[in-house]
């Protein structure tokens, strides 16, 4: 301040250091003293690309900081996700070939495995079509809901060119067989499609954020049936009219003769057991009765709840001290605690912090946010035993008290993936 041409200064008044707006407040990487930085991305945002737009910008501020500071990454959650996406796609590619192998073995022909096949295909790629229309995206639900329904989609399929075969075998041409098959059979494919997506209508109507993420799921599923049953009365007929001959022949080569044996087989083996069950009514019936009673204790034995337990390598913990503990008595039990969590062997980095801050405003509080090494480096060990076991160890401080609980990603959501 100047009062008549006098300069007072702050220096005259107080003392004054070069410092912080917050002394009373500590982070650690690793126990080097550190910045923690906590990054999150907005609601309607791609959490993979926001992961992947941080990364491309950690070398220039790598460039802009000083010499002396080193920007580390202590923990990615995309991780799982990508991990779980990529084996999402595995899944879908495996069911696909999966299914053809299965259609190629009862139909025995190129072309009627053509005719059957191409549903998978066009059905998919009308799905993603639908989605995209739809506001939807590529996720974990979306991809189980296109890997479900590559089951459905042949079925259609499958009913129209088995039809066509019977008339077939009667001996007509191919093409008066494929219009006779469609004819009779269309509206029995159009129920058919409609039954399936009428046993997915309640995921519509769950409410809260289990019915949020579902009514994705189900939709989805709504999307590949519908598709699905245009291909089934449109491309296949087309297909069989044109390229398919004949209908399988039981003997014709060793693989009909071998397929058909083997059918013969089950069906010999269902008459024996079937005319046995007609046979003892009682023992069927307590046999039903039983079924029924085991199926209610498993039901309340089980285990429940909405989505299964996974192991995504990340911990969160907390210290907390009496308090009247001053801060450099916090900071030195929050040092212990993180000396006992870094000689376990399964850590992999841990970021800590200590004292006041934007969310808490106690000295005697602290956090812990504890990255794992991947499972097979830590022999398999589980997220949850690693967290006994540091719970066990840091309780052992005297002076103060710790929880730990493992991260929980919901990898299932409609922006995630």
């Amino acid at each position: 301040k100047t009062v008549n041409g006098t300069v007072i200064r702050l220096t005259d008044i107080a003392s004054i250091q070069p410092s912080v707006r917050n002394s009373l407040s500590a982070g650690w990487f690793n126990k080097q003293p550190s910045v923690l930085l906590i990054v999150t991305k907005q609601a309607d945002a791609n959490v993979i690309d926001t992961v992947d737009g941080i990364y491309d910008l950690l070398p220039e501020l790598r460039q802009w900081v000083p010499a002396g500071l080193d920007i580390s990454v202590l923990a990615d959650r995309t991780q799982t996700i990508r991990a779980s996406v990529q084996d999402m796609q595995l899944t879908l590619g495996a069911t696909g070939i999966l299914v053809m192998m299965v259609v190629a073995l009862f139909l025995r022909r190129t072309a009627s495995t053509l005719a059957a096949g191409v549903t998978v295909p066009l059905s998919l790629a009308g799905t993603c079509a639908a989605m995209w229309a739809a506001g939807f995206s590529i996720d974990n639900l979306s991809l189980m809901a296109l890997a479900v329904s590559i089951g459905f989609v042949v079925d259609d399929a499958i009913v129209m060119i088995e039809n066509m075969f019977r008339y077939l075998e009667r001996g007509a041409s191919p093409l008066r067989a494929t219009l006779k098959g469609t004819r009779q059979i269309g509206f029995t494919v159009v129920s058919i499609s409609v039954s399936l997506i009428a046993a997915f209508i309640p995921l519509l109507f769950m409410g809260g954020i289990i019915g949020r993420l579902f009514r994705e799921f189900s939709v989805t599923l709504a999307f590949a049936i519908a598709v699905s049953t245009v291909v089934s009365l449109s491309v296949t007929p087309m297909i069989c009219a044109y390229f398919v001959r004949a209908a399988p022949s039981p003997d014709r080569t060793w693989f009909d003769r071998v397929v058909e044996g083997s059918l013969s087989r089950v069906v010999g083996f269902y008459d024996r057991t079937l005319t046995f069950v007609l046979d003892h009514n009682a023992l069927a019936l307590i046999a039903f009765v039983a079924t029924i009673a085991l199926t209610v204790g498993l039901y309340i034995k089980t285990p429940k709840g909405y989505f299964p337990q996974d192991d995504t390598g990340l911990i969160f913990g907390g210290t907390q001290a009496s308090t009247d503990v001053s801060f450099e008595a916090m900071e030195q039990l929050q040092q212990k605690a993180m000396d006992v969590v870094l000689q376990d062997p399964a850590v992999a980095g841990l970021g800590s912090s200590v004292g006041a801050s934007g969310f808490n405003a106690s000295v005697n509080r602290g956090r812990l946010f504890i990255s794992l090494k991947p499972l097979n480096e830590r022999n398999n060990v589980s997220t949850q035993a690693v967290v006994a076991r540091l719970r066990n160890k840091v309780s052992r401080i005297p002076g103060i008290r710790v929880f730990m609980v493992p991260s929980q990603d919901l990898r299932v959501g409609g922006r995630q993936s």
